[in-house]
């Protein structure tokens, strides 16, 4: 009998019905995760975010599923944690509020007002004496205003974290309707981003307002645009911004504007292009700083020192005015800075529209007073400078001019190629007459608050030698010093 050999599945034909088995159970649950992601409405004047009644179709919406508050008028309750969803937009004058116990999980962009439409956002306590473990991530970004709508967030408390940029005013539209984007960020609020832009994208409006103990944590803070423009206001809190901030991006506008009032700015590099930076109080430590055709005014009050790494002015374009402050550079030295001065000098006005200049030394001028002021400097450590408002033939920037600035100058007399605190008190880089006279004028001045405000007298406190001695050290200076050829100035 012939021998029958039974055949069986090959190894190869095994391994393909198992395939076949598995895509069998994996197929259909991709189609149905597919079918599950959708869009979600909210569907009620208000409602907590994690039943489902308060959405249409009635399910809560899962990490494939964009979720739009867009209930005229809607309030969505966040009081737990909740998501992840893959976007959320408010629209139709809704709001989202996420307080003390709410988190959420957005993987996606979060958008606030969008299409000529409003949109409101909420991170607030509701008892500040509670902690807010929660708040709000977003994978994406979190667009506050985007083309034509109008978006507003209000955040006292938690935290909002933010894989790319926080945009307050962001992509405008077809429409003339402004895209417009506002964040009032206190308490202890906390803002963690790559970017903050404040209506940085043309034809966009953005404003920020920071207070109380909040504080905002970017790689990048930029504000202002052709059109509309970018505006921070600081009250408060702490603004930290580690690689660079910039103020109006565009030849064609002013609009980028940074008000700070107290807290502090702590920057890596900051960039005026054609903003305007007004520091009124609290701390402003700016890093490598440059001022193209924009401008930094410090209010008058003495007390303000503006810090700095760097320091750069576009020549006849830019301005700092230091009214009656100091700044501080700590990386470059006072070679480097003093053409900035003599810049904003003009001849002992002090009205030239570009450079380091004082307001309070421009009155001083003004008024003919016979105590001139100026904006002094000084060599600060072994790389770095001080820069005052001081009075003319301070040499050494202590406010108040003495036989240690009488020895500087007569140090240098009849020098060429010399700086402020070598005795060149009228910026043309010699030591002579002139800058003797400026010195004499001021001699046994001492710069009290008071006296740093145009139109006060000043005062001497200690007796010190009269101008008519220093004329008489002076001239045995000069006599004993061979005079030499003055250099032309070198910029």
């Amino acid at each position: 009998m012939p021998h029958t050999q039974h055949v069986g599945p090959t190894p190869s034909g095994i391994n393909a019905k198992r395939i076949l088995v598995r895509l069998v159970f994996v197929v259909p649950a991709a189609f149905t995760a597919q079918a599950r992601a959708a869009d979600y409405h909210w569907s009620t004047s208000s409602g907590v975010w994690n039943q489902p009644a308060s959405w249409s179709p009635a399910a809560i919406p899962q990490s494939a599923d964009n979720g739009l508050i867009d209930y005229p008028s809607g309030l969505a309750r966040i009081t737990s944690p909740s998501g992840p969803v893959a976007s959320v937009t408010v629209l139709d004058a809704a709001t989202v509020s996420i307080s003390n116990q709410g988190s959420l999980q957005c993987n996606g962009n979060f958008i606030v007002g969008q299409s000529n439409q409003s949109g409101h956002l909420n991170v607030l306590t509701t008892n500040a004496l509670l902690t807010f473990p929660g708040g709000l991530n977003v994978g994406g970004s979190l667009r506050v205003g985007a083309q034509n709508g109008t978006g507003e967030v209000h955040q006292d408390a938690g935290t909002v974290n933010v894989g790319n940029d926080v945009a307050l005013g962001d992509a405008p539209g077809a429409s003339t309707y402004v895209t417009t984007g506002s964040y009032y960020l206190s308490g202890t609020g906390a803002v963690r981003a790559t970017r903050m832009l404040v209506g940085w994208t043309e034809e966009t409006s953005g404003h920020l307002s920071l207070g109380g103990f909040a504080s905002v944590n970017v790689q990048e803070l930029l504000a202002g645009n052709i059109r509309y423009g970018g505006y921070v206001d600081q009250t408060g809190g702490t603004m930290n911004v580690s690689t660079r901030f910039a103020l109006s991006s565009s030849s064609h506008t002013t609009s980028g504007v940074y008000t700070l009032t107290g807290g502090s700015l702590n920057c890596a590099a900051t960039s005026i292009y054609f903003g305007m930076l007004h520091y009124d109080g609290g701390a402003a430590s700016l890093g490598d700083v440059f001022v193209d055709t924009g401008t930094i005014l410090i209010s008058g009050g003495g007390n303000k020192v503006l810090r700095t790494t760097h320091l750069g002015i576009f020549q006849d374009d830019g301005r700092i005015d230091l009214a009656d402050n100091s700044i501080v550079v700590t990386s470059d030295g006072p070679a480097s800075l003093s053409y900035m001065v003599a810049d904003a000098y003009g001849n002992g006005a002090w009205t030239s529209p570009y450079g380091i200049t004082s307001s309070f030394a421009a009155a001083t001028a003004l008024l003919s007073l016979p105590h001139r002021t100026a904006v002094g400097y000084a060599p600060l450590g072994a790389s770095g400078t001080l820069l005052k408002y001081t009075y003319a033939g301070d040499a050494n920037v202590d406010r108040k001019v003495d036989l240690s600035d009488f020895t500087a100058l007569a140090a240098n007399f009849n020098g060429t190629n010399k700086l402020w605190y070598q005795g060149d008190f009228n910026y043309d880089q010699t030591v002579d007459l002139s800058d003797f006279t400026l010195l004499a004028s001021n001699f046994n001045q001492t710069m009290t608050a008071d006296a740093a405000a145009p139109g006060s007298g000043g005062g001497s406190l200690v007796p010190e030698p009269s101008a008519l001695t220093l004329v008489t050290l002076l001239g045995g200076r000069s006599c004993a010093r061979r005079p030499r050829r003055s250099l032309p100035r070198v910029r």
